[in-house]
């Protein structure tokens, strides 16, 4: 499978006066996200030619995007991915095929051309700023067109023009119908998946089989058939799933709450690994309460937890790292060199995550701590810096109340069939776009039985799920 690329600032030219047209991480992942929604090798199952060429094109992309972070030599290329057909939410059977030249001197031009090579929206990177600054780079400023192979091959930067982004309301009566329209036509598909997830749960005597990691119901179909016929073919070996709660998101393997996590993007041979092996991490999570408790316990009957932005801690690396910490602290305190801190921090959170690293104080008021770091010191901060967690803490309840609220009122003023937010939307940012449209009054019915996601663009998915960006109403 392909892995997502880190992206920063990227700057490249020849000449001692550059232009930077960068994209930082989240906003070329918010960009490709519909592309990947198009071309991902998991919706290409029962087609292993084209899930290869799709595998292979991911990998040379990721790698020249990661080139150019790195500011290294480059050779254009050309990479190759299949599409299915999509009209009106609905897929056409067959494929067609898309050739993308990869020879633009930045991640920005590079992700332009990979949308407009597909026929995806680039209102989003579009809406961002061209930012400018001096400096230089030996990244060629372009690729020169008289190169043999590469003759007549045009720029994408030369193909592409800015557009304004268009206003909320606007774009809403453009788009609102065929968002209903998709929705419509993938009523069946989606019953159909719900008729799947409902089956396999009771096959599998599973309390409950859910779908967290952003893709389609098509997507979802197809893990359920795979899950399907691995377990039809390895049940004798899965005699421990009674009851549990499996989860198809982003990592393989056991959370700290006893979920089973299924990456979408991983084999099912990697699937039965955790299915067949969950009486070890039952062992691991049986530890973890006792561990927790003697690390709270040398700290002031401070709460152990998990970090507040992480969806789901893997038991595997927690109860490690757990364990050493605990097994210092009580060493520690066995020698009498422990500090006192009183049993006065049992209104404060910790989360250990990472053997090294720097001690930490999170936008939620959670102190992040490393298990391997000088015991002396990790107290000397905790007691240093408890007034500020405090604060922190009450801040961060405050808003996530405010944040429920709001999504209450917007969901009962638009009639909306569901509201959500990206991972990389804030709780900051979906407050003030929750805010602004609590007090929008020109709608009207345009919302009603939508499914509004808030995310960095606006798009219309294949689901009809409606994306609009969080800052609508400054552009």
């Amino acid at each position: 499978m392909f892995t997502l690329w880190r992206l920063s600032r990227i700057t490249s030219t020849q000449t001692p006066s550059v232009v930077k047209r960068y994209l930082s991480s989240s906003e070329a992942a918010a960009a490709l996200r519909p592309f990947y929604f198009a071309v991902h090798p998991d919706l290409f199952g029962q087609h292993p030619r084209e899930r290869t060429v799709n595998e292979d094109s991911l990998k040379k992309l990721s790698e020249y995007l990661e080139g150019l972070h790195c500011q290294q030599p480059l050779h254009p290329t050309k990479i190759t991915f299949y599409l299915r057909d999509i009209q009106d939410g609905v897929t056409i059977p067959g494929f067609r095929t898309v050739n993308i030249p990869l020879l633009s001197r930045d991640v920005r031009s590079t992700v332009l051309g990979v949308l407009q090579s597909c026929g995806l929206s680039l209102d989003y990177v579009n809406s961002l700023k061209v930012q400018t600054s001096p400096g230089t780079f030996g990244v060629p400023n372009s690729w020169p067109s008289e190169t043999g192979f590469w003759r007549g091959i045009i720029d994408p930067e030369v193909q592409i023009r800015e557009k304004l982004q268009p206003k909320l309301t606007t774009w809403l009566r453009k788009n609102i119908e065929k968002s209903r329209r998709y929705q419509k036509n993938n009523q069946t598909p989606r019953a159909e998946t719900d008729r799947m997830c409902q089956q396999l749960t009771q096959e599998m005597g599973v309390q409950e089989i859910q779908w967290d990691c952003g893709w389609g119901h098509r997507h979802f179909r197809g893990c359920l058939r795979s899950l399907t016929r691995l377990y039809k073919e390895n049940a004798h070996k899965m005699d421990s799933l009674k009851g549990r709660t499996i989860i198809f998101t982003h990592h393989t393997g056991v959370s700290t709450q006893g979920q089973i996590l299924l990456s979408s993007e991983d084999v099912p041979s990697e699937w039965l690994k955790i299915l067949t092996s969950l009486g070890r991490y039952d062992t691991m999570l049986e530890s973890i309460p006792p561990a927790e408790k003697c690390v709270s316990a040398c700290l002031g009957g401070i709460r152990v937890t998990q970090r507040k932005d992480q969806a789901y801690v893997l038991v595997n690396p927690y109860h490690r790292q757990l364990k050493t910490l605990s097994t210092r602290l009580e060493k520690y305190r066995a020698q009498g060199s422990a500090r006192n801190l009183g049993e006065k921090l049992e209104d404060l959170e910790l989360a250990v995550e990472g053997y090294t690293g720097p001690l930490v104080l999170s936008e939620e008021g959670q102190f992040v701590l490393p298990a391997m770091r000088s015991l002396e010191t990790l107290q000397e901060f905790i007691e240093g810096n408890q007034d500020d967690a405090r604060n922190l803490l009450q801040q961060f309840y405050r808003k996530e109340a405010e944040e429920n609220k709001l999504i209450t009122e917007c969901t009962e003023k638009f009639e909306l069939a569901s509201l959500v937010r990206d991972v990389c939307v804030s709780t900051d940012h979906m407050i003030s776009c929750c805010r602004h449209l609590v007090d929008m009054t020109d709608t009207g019915a345009l919302l009603q039985d939508t499914k509004l996601r808030i995310s960095p663009y606006y798009a219309v998915m294949q689901d009809g799920d409606v994306c609009i960006p969080w800052n609508w109403y400054k552009l």
